[in-house]
């Protein structure tokens, strides 16, 4: 799902420090999961497109940090590429979050 103006939670796309684009990807194996909720990868992943590698990597810092010590509950890990960050949903098994690693390696490659 593309993430637009009406479905940004978050509210960073196209902000000044935000990102320039992002998609989220609801898994087939989460069952459980609106297709109406706001882009987020907690169905899945979600992949942001940041304008360069540092923004991509405070925003993952940020985030992981807000996951170890602050409001957010759950868990996410995290692959960057250059200017993109793939956010993965920590409640998938090892193996489907193996699977999403590899496929965004395998893609970003240079």
């Amino acid at each position: 799902t593309p993430v637009t103006r009406s479905n940004n939670s978050d509210g960073l796309l196209g902000h000044r420090y935000g990102y320039l684009s992002a998609a989220a990807i609801q898994d087939p194996t989460v069952v459980a999961c609106d297709e109406d909720l706001d882009a987020e990868p907690d169905c899945g992943a979600m992949l942001e497109q940041w304008p360069d590698a540092d923004a991509a990597a405070a925003r993952s810092g940020v985030l992981l940090g807000l996951y170890r010590d602050g409001p957010l509950t759950g868990s996410e890990h995290h692959y960057l590429r250059g200017g993109l960050l793939l956010r993965v949903w920590g409640g998938l098994s090892e193996s489907r979050v193996a699977e999403y690693a590899a496929a965004f390696a395998e893609r970003t490659e240079k």
